[in-house]
């Protein structure tokens, strides 16, 4: 049996996690590979030649050379559209399997677009007879299921142009997701207490609130890590990529933690002050987080002070970042837990920036295949 792959596209770096499916939905988690990105920008290819030269640096970095069965592709919203429908079947008696694959079905064809391709449909809850709002409706009693879902749009031109770039290199069958559904996996949603997500990117911030097993809230802000390295490069005068290595290395979100110490410029045979360097960030760190908190706090944080704030991306590397965004919100701040995985090097599952490329590994590709109706069904067993 071939391995399952996932792909995470960045706008600094290609994350590429290889896994061998176990019972359930456990993973052995094989390699992980990354490479530095190239033609691409807030996670959407925009050169194909650069992109396909950096693509082709990451899949020499795999060793194992058994066959890739899928591929699992994360788009950034940058590179979709998002849609809410809501569909409704009728039911008889109980709620089924066959009742909720038949609403998720029609959601599907709800969605239709001739320009674009839909890649995935997230239910965020399904109402009985216009009753309670549930995270799972099998076995409930009633005449009609209802389910309100968002369904992600994707270019068919795009897509096909992505297609075109992996198959030189590789093989297996391609699937897209959404970055926000590989959170979603991770997040294990269906648990009874409630939780905030965070995903701290280079261009966008993107926060979650689940209550019940329900998506209750989803939001993106337009503007991410990369400012940070932007104040970086304009206190000290530094080019981007000295403010990158700067903030990846030194930087500090709580100026109260830095150690006082001198930071050495890359490249150059100069310093900053470390106190200086930790105000910048601190700064705009508390910035960023005050508009997250504001939309989480909207959205029942504060009604439920036992809920944690759960941080990923490459931001929640930042040092110290747990710790301010405890401060702000008053809540307990954690890392995601990565239980669905195993591996023989524990430590390639441990960096919250990698969060996407292993939650895409989870994700399945259920669009709903047409049932044959019970007329039909009669005919071939009246001829068999």
């Amino acid at each position: 049996m071939g391995l399952i792959s996932s792909l995470d596209i960045g706008t600094y770096r290609l994350v590429m996690a290889l896994a061998d499916k176990e019972e359930g939905r456990r993973f052995h988690l094989r390699e992980l590979c990354s490479a530095v990105s190239s033609g691409v920008v807030g996670g959407r290819i925009v050169d194909e030649k650069e992109f396909a030269q950096a693509f082709g640096k990451l899949v020499q970095k795999i060793t194992d050379s058994r066959p890739i069965d899928e591929i699992h592709i994360g788009l950034s919203e940058a590179s979709l559209r998002v849609k809410r429908v809501n569909s409704v079947v009728s039911i008889k008696k109980k709620v089924t399997d066959r009742d909720i694959k038949a609403v998720k079905s029609k959601a599907w064809e709800t969605g239709y677009a001739e320009d674009d391709v839909i890649i995935d449909v997230c239910p965020d809850y399904y109402s009985v007879d216009g009753g309670c709002e549930v995270a799972d409706p099998l076995g409930m009693d009633g005449r009609t299921l209802e389910m309100t879902a968002r369904v992600y749009y994707a270019g068919r031109d795009y897509l096909d142009r992505i297609r075109n770039v992996l198959s030189e290199y590789m093989g297996g069958e391609l699937y897209f997701y959404p970055l926000s559904r590989a959170c979603i996996e991770v997040a294990d949603s269906d648990k009874e207490e409630g939780f905030a997500w965070v995903d701290l990117g280079a261009y966008s911030l993107r926060a979650w609130m689940f209550e019940r097993g329900l998506l209750r809230g989803e939001a993106e802000f337009p503007i991410g890590m990369d400012s940070l390295a932007f104040d970086i490069m304009s206190a000290f005068g530094l080019t981007k990529e000295q403010a990158l290595k700067i903030q990846e290395s030194d930087a500090e979100a709580l100026k109260s933690d830095y150690k006082n110490k001198k930071v050495i410029i890359p490249d150059m045979k100069v310093s900053v002050e470390g106190s200086d360097l930790a105000l910048v960030t601190q700064c705009r760190m508390e910035e960023l987080l005050e508009g997250v908190l504001l939309y989480l706090r909207k959205s029942g944080l504060d009604n439920n002070p036992d809920y944690p704030v759960v941080i990923s991306g490459g931001g929640a590397c930042l040092k110290g970042v747990d710790g301010l965004l405890e401060r702000m919100s008053g809540h307990l701040v954690t890392y995601p837990d990565m239980k669905k995985f195993k591996s023989f090097d524990e430590d390639l599952l441990n960096s919250p920036a990698d969060v996407s490329a292993l939650g895409l590994l989870l994700c399945t590709y259920d669009r709903p295949e047409k049932e044959e109706t019970d007329f039909w069904m009669r005919i071939k067993k009246w001829f068999n």
